[in-house]
Order: structure tokens, then C-alpha cells, then sequence
């Protein structure tokens, strides 16, 4: 209960923070900046799936953690990865790092019932740029 009533009151001042910074914009006129921020958000509910991510880890703007995902302690998704628990279960593991450009997701023909990924691993996308 308290979590809910937390939320709701973070998303109003989050809604209107937002508010008033068109405000502030509108008034400013020509001479006012306004940053384009990307309101990408990060961990996502997939068919009531929602992700088990812990407070110790670090989960970049730009990534996705989506859907039956469970993020162990000092893990790390760093830009642009997609964790994607939407056909499988996926279990990172704790101190794993996720790099730039990685998508993980299951697979629907798989006979394992998750994707599990142990402590302590890194994983990267290498390639020519």
C-alpha cells in the first residue's frame, strides 16, 4: 500500500515538474533552453511481469529490462542492452556486467525454462565499428 501511495506521489511531481518546465519555456520565449530529455523508461512491466531488479545495480538510459527479469546485486546494463523477459524467465546474476548493445532473450523452442546467467560475468558485443 505504502509503495503504491509512493509512486503515485512521485509520478505527480515528476508530471508536474514537466508542467512547469513548458511553463518556464513558454515564458522564456526565444531566450529560454530546453534540454530534450528522453523520457525512456528503463524497467518495464511485460503481461504482469515486472522485473526484480536490485537497488545496488546500475541500469542505463538508454537500456530496457523488460518483462520476468531478475537483476542480481552490482549488476550492471550498460547502453543500449535489452533484457528481454517476455518468452523466458532471465536470472543475471550478482557483479554481472551487461555491455553496450546486447540483447537477451529467450527463446520459445528452448526446452530450459529460463536464461540463467551466474555471478561475476561479463558480457559484450565485439565487432568493427
Amino acid at each position: 500500500m505504502l509503495r503504491k501511495f509512493s509512486y503515485a506521489v512521485g509520478h505527480a511531481f515528476r508530471e508536474a515538474g514537466e508542467v512547469l518546465e513548458k511553463l518556464g519555456c513558454s515564458i522564456q520565449g526565444d531566450f529560454g533552453y530546453k534540454e530534450k530529455l528522453n523520457r525512456h523508461r528503463r524497467v518495464m512491466n511485460f503481461k504482469g511481469n515486472k522485473p526484480n531488479v536490485s537497488n545496488s545495480s546500475f541500469i542505463a538510459p538508454s537500456s530496457a529490462v523488460i518483462g520476468n527479469v531478475v537483476l542480481g546485486k552490482e549488476s550492471s546494463i550498460w547502453y543500449n542492452a535489452v533484457i528481454r523477459g517476455d518468452v523466458q524467465g532471465i536470472k543475471i546474476g550478482n557483479e554481472t556486467n551487461v555491455q553496450e548493445r546486447v540483447i537477451i532473450h529467450g527463446n520459445s523452442m528452448s526446452k530450459l525454462s529460463e536464461v540463467s546467467i551466474g555471478n561475476n560475468v561479463t558480457i559484450g558485443k565485439f565487432g568493427l565499428i
